[in-house]
């Protein structure tokens, strides 16, 4: 007796699955800018950790948006940095206890308000979220 050959189901193409996960993608990326550049204005274009001036500066989360979602977005948890205490040899992430505790000194108590907050945030509404904040950072952007 000869086998059946086993039936085969057709993959359904997820196009429409593929197509929300990159136009939220693109939406985060446009977020993350426009929150970066709302808060290299409000931190002065200096940097946060050596005070350095007229150098390119990135936003930096103090929590991590990784293990911290929800704070992702949050303005109270990006502070401006440049690139050598961001990411270099004096980074923080290079040591997070002591940028920790720097940054406990700098800014008294926003440390533990950004613990609660992280327990109790909302989920976030990416197109209202961006929507506001073009608005908000439509003249910082043009300069």
């Amino acid at each position: 007796m000869s086998a059946l050959p086993k039936p085969t189901r057709k993959k359904k193409a997820n196009h429409s699955r593929k197509k929300a996960t990159n136009e939220r993608r693109q939406m985060e990326i446009e977020l993350e800018k426009l929150l970066s550049a709302h808060v290299i204005q409000r931190d002065r274009d200096v940097c946060n950790w050596c005070g350095k001036t007229y150098i390119r500066l990135f936003g930096a989360h103090v929590l991590p948006k990784g293990s911290n979602p929800r704070l992702r977005f949050e303005p109270f948890n990006i502070m401006a940095l440049c690139y050598a205490c961001h990411l270099g040899n004096r980074g923080w992430h290079k040591d997070p206890m002591r940028a920790r505790e720097w940054f406990e000194g700098k800014y008294p108590g926003r440390y533990e308000r950004l613990q609660i907050a992280a327990s109790c945030a909302p989920k976030v509404d990416l197109p209202l979220l961006l929507t506001v904040w073009r608005d908000e950072v439509k003249g910082v952007l043009e300069k």
